[in-house]
């Protein structure tokens, strides 16, 4: 085997005296790091990243001509010629003695079968076998890496026991893992599917979501009352609707030639002030609509920062670009907003008693505080959902925060800003949750409304024709007898 690295040593041997400089392999198989003294890289043993299967000098790997066949892979051990005491000195710097043992080749046979893995690995022409049980088996314990294993390179060290698990749920020697999936098998919550109107309310994410139910001709009302972060704005936001108190202009601030109100976000904002007045009452008014008519009811929460008004209780939606010293800023305890959660449900009931809720929290990250504090605020949203989802009936859960860590925890799944979730992410949770939510039926119909949006988008490059009336004639009568069938949809 030939090394990557070498350097120039003084060896004094032991019967001549004489100095002789000679260079030395600096990376040798199946041996372990080598600390470093005062910070300088004496890398005379093999690296993590060196560790091969194969020994110094091998001699032969036989490769199999064929998958299916049960031949054993044969690998020689290496030969050493004899023993030698060194003294090894690095340019002043003295090291131990070191021995090398004296030992005969041997054959080494590994009783591992070559066997044929994935089907689905096979036909995407990725390898499918295991790590050391391929018909090229040599450094697949260096790569492994992927949404099906988990990975294991930086601490490898020689002739150690790795165990690959396969995401699906599956090790490779196919026995069933205990957690190598742990949300592959949710608890489905499609004996009752939505039906009519559907509710989504909280952050961004909701926008995300609400977008694939519009496309697939869901009836949702998809933050009315503009994106609202935390379970305070949220909740606050929600009772105001239900109270179908309007707002009046004295609610409204006012800065750099803009009226804002604090219920509500930057969108409602204008020079107008009864422009404000009449879109955010519009917005209280639809709201208020569908919380009477839904079947379903979707709360996103982000965060458990929140932002009070200085001299009021009052947690605002949006600080508007005013000044930090108007707000104080502090994260809820799981307390407070479980019991805000059961109130507002209370109260939502109130005017829609067989409304069912679904919590989840969303995989955007806030960062402003870093890792460790937005970790704390996730925390403190997943601690109180499991609380009132403990006490109060018809209200269940959906991982979206943990199927994106858990699942998808790698930053190819991220936007640009590595902090919002990719399209490619998104539509991952789409999937998961129409599994976790719809019924067969309610799939099915999903999935012919999702192909009429397709044909509802169709632009023709050329001018109108006989074949591009004939088209929407077709479209017009398919989406006709779609909606006999399901009239609780809408295009």
């Amino acid at each position: 085997m030939t090394s990557r690295k070498a350097i120039n040593i003084l060896v004094r041997t032991e019967y001549s005296g004489l100095i002789l400089v000679r260079k030395i392999v600096t990376h040798s198989p199946f041996c372990q790091n080598e600390f470093r003294a005062g910070r300088v890289a004496l890398n005379l043993l093999a690296q993590a990243a060196d560790v091969h299967v194969h020994r110094a000098h091998v001699a032969h790997v036989i490769v199999l001509p064929d998958r299916f066949k049960q031949t054993l892979t044969v690998i020689h051990l290496a030969a050493v010629r004899d023993k030698q005491l060194q003294q090894v000195k690095f340019l002043g710097r003295q090291a131990n003695r070191l021995a090398i043992q004296r030992h005969r080749a041997v054959l080494a046979v590994d009783l591992q079968i070559v066997h044929t893995d994935d089907a689905l690995f096979l036909h995407l022409g990725l390898r499918g076998a295991a790590a050391e049980n391929g018909l090229d088996a040599r450094l697949d314990l260096q790569d492994v890496e992927g949404l099906g294993h988990v990975v294991i390179r930086a601490v490898l060290q020689a002739q150690d026991l790795v165990h690959i698990l396969a995401l699906g749920g599956q090790h490779d020697d196919r026995h069933i893992g205990p957690f190598a999936n742990a949300l592959a098998d949710l608890n489905a919550v499609h004996a009752r599917p939505p039906q009519g109107q559907m509710l989504m309310m909280g952050s961004c994410f909701t926008d995300n979501i609400g977008a694939r139910f519009r496309d697939a001709m869901w009836p949702v009302a998809v933050n009315p009352c503009g994106v609202q972060f935390n379970p305070a704005s949220i909740c606050r936001v929600l009772q105001r609707a239900l109270s179908d108190c309007p707002m009046v202009e004295t609610e409204l601030v006012e800065r750099d030639g803009l009226w804002h109100s604090w219920l509500f976000d930057s969108h409602f904002s204008s020079a107008d002030k009864a422009e404000v007045i009449r879109n955010v009452n519009d917005a209280l008014t639809q709201t208020r609509n569908a919380l009477t008519q839904s079947s379903v009811i979707i709360l996103t929460l982000g965060t458990s920062w929140v932002y009070r008004l200085v001299g009021t209780p009052d947690v605002v939606s949006n600080c508007h670009k005013f000044p930090s010293s108007e707000f104080e800023r502090y994260r809820l305890a799981v307390d407070e907003v479980a019991a805000m959660l059961v109130q507002t449900i209370a109260s939502i009931r109130e005017i829609n008693p067989e409304v069912r809720i679904f919590f989840t929290v969303s995989p955007i990250r806030h960062f402003k505080d870093g890792a460790h504090q937005n970790m704390l605020s996730k925390s403190t949203l997943l601690l109180a959902i499991d609380q009132v989802c403990q006490t109060v009936d018809r209200v269940d859960y959906f991982p979206a925060y943990e199927i994106v860590m858990d699942e998808l925890r790698d930053y190819r799944f991220y936007a640009a800003d590595m902090v919002h979730p990719s399209e490619v992410a998104i539509e991952y949770l789409w999937q998961r949750f129409r599994e976790w939510c719809f019924s067969a039926d309610a799939n099915r119909a999903t999935d012919e409304a999702l192909r009429l949006r397709s044909r509802l988008n169709h632009r023709f490059l050329t001018a109108d024709t006989a074949t591009q009336q004939a088209f929407r004639a077709q479209t017009d009568t398919l989406l006709a007898e779609f909606l006999s069938r399901h009239p609780y949809l809408r295009p």
